[in-house]
């Protein structure tokens, strides 16, 4: 599907309850249908094997053991995933600043500093979840604005740089920032999968 790197589809024999691909470097993998509702992964070696027993593990759940299961394991590993980014976060800020002359471990106390500062917010906004009437009144738009808000404010103090080049920092940081994001989220829920 698609150029360079990606997965080529093998032909099935007819009636087969299979799905096969190969990869570029000619890694086979696949998926077979046990049953409507059941897909399992193969070709992966023990890597699929667990996925299997995890997957049989958890359409075993009813709707609701599984969304407090999934919510359990993001709220556990959210600060982890977070704790991970930190150096990310500073490395992106030292590409973005890399003519100012400054050390990488000065961008680090800055991501040190901005992400304690989202932790508390998080932190006061969780605790207010429970306050009667707090809950759905935009409480969590307020709060993702005033973060977003206090980067920029925190970029243009630190760095001192004029607005309109904070600004493109800045929605370049955010960009990059939100890309390795989803990439880590990913990363973690596949651990998550796998140790489940």
């Amino acid at each position: 599907i698609g150029p360079r790197g990606a997965l080529h589809l093998l032909p099935a024999p007819s009636g087969a309850d299979s799905m096969r691909a190969r990869t570029p470097d000619g890694l086979e993998v696949g998926m077979r249908m046990e049953d409507p509702d059941s897909v399992a992964f193969g070709g992966m070696g023990a890597f699929s094997d667990t996925l299997n027993a995890r997957y049989r593990k958890f359409k075993k759940m009813d709707r609701d053991e599984m969304r407090r299961t999934i919510g359990d394991a993001l709220q556990e590993q959210l600060p982890r995933m977070m704790f991970a980014m930190l150096p990310i976060f500073a490395l992106l800020l030292k590409f973005l600043y890399v003519r100012r002359g400054r050390y990488y471990v000065e961008h680090f106390i800055f991501s040190l500093h901005f992400h304690a500062f989202v932790f508390l917010l998080l932190t006061v906004y969780m605790g207010l979840e429970y306050v009667p009437g707090v809950a759905g009144s935009g409480l969590g738009v307020a709060v993702a604005g005033w973060m977003l808000l206090y980067l920029f404010i925190a970029m243009k103090t630190v760095y001192g740089q004029p607005f309109l080049k904070t600004a493109v920092k800045y929605f370049t940081l955010l960009w990059c920032y939100f890309f390795t994001l989803v990439i880590s989220f990913l990363v973690t829920v596949m651990l998550w999968v796998y140790f489940l």
